[in-house]
Order: C-alpha cells, then structure tokens, then sequence
C-alpha cells in the first residue's frame, strides 16, 4: 500500500471514530438530560392555568379559566390544544404535559446536534460536546418537565434555525408552530426573514414564501382571537408589561443573572463576537439572535419566573456559538477540550444554588396550595370564590369556582384597569398591576395572600389601604400535615364606598413586624406592631394588638396578665377574630383552670373554625400529660 493511500485510510479511520464519538455524545447527553429531569421534577404554578382551560374546555364551557369569562389567560394555544386532544383521549395533564416537555428536551438535544454538524461539519467531535453542554444545562433540564410549554417552543426554535441554515421550505411551518406555541414565535419568524433580507441584499422567493406562508396560515388564529377574546394580544401581555424604568430594570438584572450563571459575565461567548465573520452564511443567524433575543427580554422587564426560563429557547444557539469560538480561539484540539471542560464546569457549579433553591420553593408552593385546596374543598361545600396571587395550582384544583387573579393574568379588568400605583410602595415583585377596589366590588368569600398572613405581593399591600377590607374579612385556619395555613374570610358584606383610605405607613409597619416574628426579633416585632395600630384602629382591624398580645403571652416572661386583658378587649370589639379565642382558650385551660370560660371559648372556636378544634384538643391532651 502506499504511502499516500495510507495516510488518506488513517484520516478516513479518524473522522469515523470522531463522527462515533460525536454520537456516543450525544447519547450521553441524553442520558444526563434525563437524569436532570428527575432531579429537578416538580410542576410549575403557571402549568395549571392552562390545565384549568382544558379542564373547562372540555366540560362544556369552553376556553376560559372562569366559567362565562371570556379571557385569553394563557399565552400557549397550541399547547392548551394539545392538552384539551390528551384529556379527550383520557389521559392526565400533568403526566401529559411532563411526557410531552421530556421528549421534546430530547428533540432539541438532536436538533442543536444537527445544527453543530451544519456548523463543525459531519465528523467533528464539537456537535456531540455541545449536545452535552445541552444536556448538562440545570435550567433547559429544570423546564422541560415543568408543565409548560418551554421546551416544546425550544425545539420549534431550534428546528427553525436548522432548516433556515439548510434553506428548507420547511421552515415556516416549524415557525407557525412556534407562534402557537409562545408569542415569542413571531419575533423568530421576524429575526429569520429580516436576516434572509440582510445576507441576499433582497427579498428573495426563499424569504418571501416563508412571510406569506406564515402570515397566511396565522390569519385565521388572529381572526378567532378577535371573534372569541375581543382582542389580538393576550391578556398576561397588558399584565405583565409597561414600558418603565422598573421593567427594564427589572429585564438587565434577568439577563445579568443569566450571563454571569452560563456566560461567566459573557467571556464564553466573547470569542464567537471576534470570529463571527468566519461563520459561514446563515450560521450567523445562531449569534445575532443571541443579542436580538436578549433585548427583548429587557424590553419585557425580564420573566417572573426564576432559572433563566425565558432563555431556555435560545439556549441551543448560545452553546453553539460557546463552543465555535472557543474551538476558534483555541485552535489547538487539546487546549480547546480543556477549555471547554473548564466552561462546562462552571455551568455546572455556579448556577446549582440558584436552581435547586428555586426548586425547593417550587415543591413547597405545590404542596402548600394543594392542602389549602384540599381544605377548603372539605370544609366548605358552597359555591364560594376565591381571590388569589398565584392561581395555578389551587386555582385548577378549584375548577368549576370563581377565582380572581389578583395579578390580572386570567382577569382583564386587572390587567388593562389597573388602580395607579401606591406612592412609596416597595416590593420585590414584578407583578405590579392591581385593582382592589375591583377585587372589593366582587365580594369573594376568601382572599389568599402568597405567604399567608403578611402582605408581600403589590396587590396584596393594596389590598390593605382599604379599610373595606380591614373591616370584613378576618383570618381562619386550618390545619394538616403538620402546618397551619391561614386565608381570609369575608364575616361582613363589603360597602358600596370603596376609598384607598388607610396610611401605608400601616402596612410597612404590620409587614415588618411579620417578619421580625419570622426572624424572631420578637421586641422588634411587639414596636412595629404597636406603631400599626397607630394608623388604624382596633375596631377595624384587631389584628396588630392581637399579635402584640400573642407575643407577650409566649415570648415575654412577666407579661402574662396583660396580654390576658388586651385578648380580652379585643373579643369584647370583635366576636370573629378566632387567634383570640385559641389564645384564651388554651390560657384559660392551662393556666387559671377556669374550665368554664375554657368551654365557652371553645363554643366560640366551634362556631368560627370547628375543623380546627379537634387540633386544639390534641395539644390540650398533650400539655395535661405534662
């Protein structure tokens, strides 16, 4: 053989064995995409909305989250309808929607595969390494299983690039499904045609039959959202945007948090920004969208939503361009791989915190919504209404219930009426549209704070400026697997006058104090509480002094008969307030043994919360065995 004809076998031997391992990769990476999966299982709050559509949907009521509502609160048609298709066919929603996301995380792994081969050629070892980069990222892994619709728009987004960069006409009907899919749909559609007009200096047959295949096909969606929703945009878009420095805020530390998680503050992707011109052609259009994409996530003010869910569509062309220009900068086959497991490092190291803390909340938001949803299926048999801030989860459990999105996204009136903001006001929300005085006018039977007792979100803290509510609604709880959750429940109807009346000095005070308590400054807590009932009075809203007198019975030594006087005032004002009767009964039973007024308390506590007096017994049981 000669010399020639064997070093041309060796090469052939050589780019088949990278072309194997390229593979091998690629299965790997699937394998650890999955495994991720599991890690981080849980369902997002947001899933259950369009869980509730299809729910309704399918018992006859048709598109709505509130039966007779006619409001588009969801922003995932074409994922609603792949819902409402499984329910048809019998199948569950959340498992639906998990198997669904996993197989289309697995989808987009292929794809961004395919596109690396576009990019490093067929028997480059570099397509496989970025499909493990995929593969290995928390947040594209955390999202796919999530419920919602990201990894499903991921895949239409990096199908769409992939048959753009290979001039298929195949490509508006993958940009269609990505418009149904997400709203973002349409900028990629508008991303990929503009570019196709900038590379060929003209409007080509190729960029011309995309527009009108798409523009033509999408007509008739936009012709339905009109005739059914009485508007083309839906209804989180007037929720959640506003043009302000707050959004945009808001948008540069979401896109800051995500460069410095997966970018390393942008340096891995600095040397695709110095050799972009030695990307081929269209290729370009997997870095110009990165920039193009991230603009637009500041002009929405960044996403509610934690683990960088917004850039998980995009996340295929960011890794790419990672590893193209770090193979580029590198040059040398062993420096660019050493390079590259240092990135692949920190992506795996910097981000993990953030992630598995959000998952922790996540589950315990799950689990929390779903006992309050339980208990109040069970202990109340009316048609009653709920107003909520998160209205996902308890919301779908309460399917056939009038819920009241606080936040406007399932509400128009909310969303496109919101009450003018509060001056002074702090929050570390991003949802700041509310109207209370519409919440008031719509009497629901119970209203659900985010944490229970203390206001956090804006429209939670609204809701306190009016002494309409202070009035009529007070605290019940209820009790099981192993916590006591609260929600208020309207005792009085609401008035006709509605006034954004009372100091917000009052709610900042009660705020903190309710934080104190959580971190145990109980001193601090009894001041700030005391300087709330400064601003409003014991007849309208008991609650400071209440807790002032908790905390003076169980947390200050010597401090125990005047507490005792002040419980008493409170329940000699206001017959519905059941902390105080709690309190009196266990102090009257444990303390002076004046079982008789234990008895009559008791009576009280059957009257406002008889579930939670077998609780109460338990632990009166408990402390005479003491």
């Amino acid at each position: 053989m000669h010399a020639s004809e064997m070093k041309h076998k060796g090469k052939s031997k050589n780019r088949s064995t990278l072309w194997w391992a390229g593979l091998i990769l690629l299965i790997i990476a699937m394998t650890v995409f999955l495994w991720l999966v599991l890690q981080y299982d849980f369902t997002q709050d947001d899933a259950y909305i369009t869980f509730r559509y299809a729910a309704n949907y399918l018992g006859g009521h048709g598109l709505v989250y509130n039966i007779g509502e006619r409001v588009e609160g969801y922003t995932n048609f074409l994922w609603l309808q792949w819902m409402i298709i499984g329910g048809l066919i019998g199948f569950d929603f959340v498992l639906l929607s998990k198997f669904l996301g996993v197989i289309c995380g697995i989808g987009s792994i292929f794809v961004v595969f395919l596109l690396g081969r576009e990019l490093f050629g067929k028997r480059s070892i570099l397509p496989g390494i970025t499909a493990i980069f995929l593969g290995c990222t928390y947040s594209f892994a955390y999202w796919s299983a999530a419920g919602l619709e990201t990894a499903a728009f991921a895949l239409a987004v990096s199908a769409a690039f992939y048959f753009y960069c290979r001039r298929s006409y195949l490509l508006p009907s993958v940009l269609i499904i990505a418009a149904l899919l997400r709203p973002e749909g349409g900028l990629i559609f508008l991303f990929l045609v503009l570019f196709e007009i900038y590379q060929t200096r003209r409007i080509g047959s190729y960029a011309l039959f995309t527009a009108l295949v798409f523009i033509l096909a999408l007509v008739p969606y936009l012709i339905f959202k009109i005739a059914y929703f009485g508007d083309i945009f839906p209804n989180p878009f007037y929720a959640k945007t506003g043009l302000n420095w707050d959004k945009l805020r808001d948008g540069f530390e979401y896109i800051g948090l995500y460069g410095w998680h997966y970018l390393g503050a942008g340096l891995f992707l600095l040397p695709a920004f110095i050799f972009v011109r030695k990307i081929p052609g269209r290729l370009k259009a997997l870095l110009i969208i990165i920039p193009v994409y991230a603009l637009y996530i500041v002009a929405v003010g960044g996403d509610v939503l934690k683990v960088h869910r917004f850039f998980v569509p995009i996340m295929g062309p960011v890794l790419l361009m990672i590893v193209y220009g770090i193979s580029h900068l590198c040059r040398k086959k062993m420096l660019i791989l050493v390079v590259l497991a240092g990135v692949l490092a920190w992506q795996l190291v910097v981000p993990r915190g953030h992630v598995t803390d959000f998952h922790r909340a996540e589950l315990g938001l799950a689990q929390k919504m779903n006992h309050m949803a339980d208990d109040l299926l069970e202990n109340d048999k009316t048609d009653f209404s709920l107003a909520v801030t998160t209205i996902g989860l308890i919301g779908y459990r309460l399917t056939g219930h009038t819920v009241i999105d606080m936040l406007g996204l399932t509400d128009r009136t909310i969303a496109k009426y919101p009450e003018p903001a509060v001056p002074g006001m702090q929050t570390s929300w991003k949802e700041r549209k509310f109207n209370s005085r519409y919440i008031l006018s719509k009497q629901p039977k119970y209203i659900l704070f985010s944490t229970g007792l203390k206001p956090s979100a804006p429209a939670e803290k609204a809701l306190m400026l009016y002494s309409e509510f202070l009035k009529n609604y007070r605290t019940i709880a209820f009790h099981s697997h192993g916590y006591i959750r609260y929600i208020f429940k309207k005792y009085r109807p609401v008035g006709v006058e509605l006034n954004r009346d009372i100091d917000l000095r009052f709610v900042d005070n009660y705020q903190r104090a309710m934080q104190m308590v959580i971190e145990h400054d109980y001193p601090g807590a009894i001041e700030s509480f005391e300087q709330a009932s400064t601003y409003v009075p014991d007849s309208i809203f008991p609650y400071p002094k209440y807790y002032q007198a908790d905390l003076l019975l169980s947390r200050v030594e010597g401090q125990i008969e005047r507490a005792y006087e002040m419980m008493l005032d409170i329940a000699s004002k206001d017959s519905t307030i059941f902390d105080v009767y709690r309190s009196l009964w266990f102090y009257e039973h444990g303390i002076r043994k004046d079982y008789a007024r234990a008895a009559y308390y008791r009576s009280r506590l059957e009257t406002l919360v008889p579930w939670f007096v077998g609780r109460l017994d338990s632990l009166l049981v408990e402390i005479d065995r003491r």
